[in-house]
C-alpha cells in the first residue's frame, strides 16, 4: 500500500520555518520604526533568512515524498490513479510558486539587511517580505489542501487505506473426498477436520472454499507442491457461481488426486504435508497472498 504519512510530516516542518521568518520579520519591522532599535533589525532579518533555508530544503524533502506517493500510485493503482490525478497535476505548480515566494523573500533579505540599520529605511520593503513570506505560507496551504484531496480521492476509490483482504479470513473451508471413492463429485465432498488456522487434515482430492473477499476477487492462481519439493498447477479454480460447493458465492480451489497423483507424491504420516499457495488478484489489480496446509491422510 502506498503510504502518505511522511508528506504530512514535511509540510509540518515547512510549516514551521516560514512561521518562524515571518515572526523575525515582524520583529525586525517593529525594532525599525524604532530609532534606538534599529540596530537589532539586521540580526533579525538574519534570522529570518536562516529560517527560510531549511524551510527551501524542507520542501524539497515534501517533493521526494510526493513524487514518490504519486509514482506508487501510478504504478499499483494506475486505472484509480487516473481519477484522482487532477489533484497531482496541480502539485508542481503549487511548489514551483512556494519556491519563487521563498526565494523572493530570500534575495529580499539579503538586500534590506545593508540598510535594516537605519531607523525607518527598511519598513517598507520588509512590509513586502512579509507579505512575500505569507503568500508562501498560503500557498503551502493551498497544498496541504491538494494533498488532502488526492488522498481522500484515492481512499474514495477504494486505493488507500483499505484493509487488506486475508483470504484466509471469512471461514475458509476444505472439503475432502472419502477414501472409499475413486470419482468424486461434488456432492460426495465431506468437511475437512481443521488442524490449526490455514492447515486441514483432507485426501489427497479436496476443495478449498475461499470465503474472504469473494466480491474483490477477480481471479485466483493456485500451485501446490508435496513434501519432496514437486509442485503442480493442476489445480482447478472455479469461479463463483460455477460450481455447488457449500456456499456457491465463494471461489473455490479443487484438487483432484486421479490428476495430481502424475505430479505429486504421498509420504507416510505425519510428514505428508502438501502446501497450497494462492495468489488472489482483487478488482482494484492489487495482488494478496495466502498459504494453506494440508494433511494428507491417504
Amino acid at each position: 500500500m502506498c503510504k502518505a504519512t511522511g508528506i504530512g510530516i514535511a509540510l509540518t516542518t515547512v510549516h514551521g520555518f516560514i512561521l518562524a521568518a515571518i515572526g523575525f520579520v515582524i520583529a525586525a519591522i517593529a525594532a525599525n520604526g524604532s530609532f534606538w532599535g534599529a540596530v537589532a533589525s539586521p540580526g533579525l532579518l538574519a534570522f529570518a533568512g536562516l529560517a527560510i533555508l531549511p524551510a527551501i530544503t524542507n520542501i524539497m524533502w515534501v517533493n521526494t515524498e510526493v513524487q514518490s506517493f504519486i509514482r506508487c500510485m501510478r504504478i499499483t493503482h494506475s486505472k484509480t490513479f487516473q481519477k484522482c490525478s487532477e489533484f497531482a497535476n496541480r502539485y508542481d505548480a503549487l511548489r514551483v510558486a512556494i519556491l519563487a515566494a521563498l526565494g523572493s523573500a530570500s534575495l529580499g533579505i539579503l538586500g534590506l539587511s545593508l540598510i535594516a540599520w537605519i531607523p525607518w529605511a527598511a519598513i517598507p520593503g520588509m512590509l513586502l517580505i512579509s507579505a512575500g513570506l505569507a503568500s508562501a505560507l498560503g500557498l503551502l496551504v493551498a497544498l496541504d489542501v491538494m494533498i488532502a484531496q488526492l488522498i481522500d480521492c484515492m481512499r474514495e476509490e477504494g486505493s488507500l487505506g483499505k484493509k487488506s483482504i486475508n483470504l484466509l479470513d471469512g471461514g475458509t473451508k476444505v472439503f475432502t473426498c472419502p477414501m472409499n471413492k475413486s470419482v468424486c463429485s461434488d456432492a460426495d465432498l465431506r468437511l475437512a477436520g481443521q488442524i490449526s488456522s490455514g492447515s486441514f487434515s483432507t485426501t489427497a482430492s479436496f476443495a478449498i472454499v475461499l470465503k474472504a473477499g469473494s466480491n474483490t476477487i477477480s481471479s485466483v492462481k493456485a500451485v501446490i507442491a508435496d513434501s519432496y519439493g514437486s509442485s503442480s498447477k493442476a489445480l482447478k479454480v472455479l469461479k463463483p457461481n460455477l460450481h455447488s460447493i457449500d456456499d456457491p458465492s465463494s471461489w473455490v480451489i479443487r484438487g483432484d488426486w486421479s490428476i495430481l497423483s502424475n505430479d505429486l507424491r504421498i509420504e507416510a504420516l505425519p510428514y505428508n504435508i502438501w502446501t497450497v499457495d494462492l495468489e488472489a488478484t482483487m478488482n482494484d489489480g492489487t495482488t494478496e497472498k495466502a498459504t494453506i496446509s494440508l494433511m494428507i491422510n491417504n
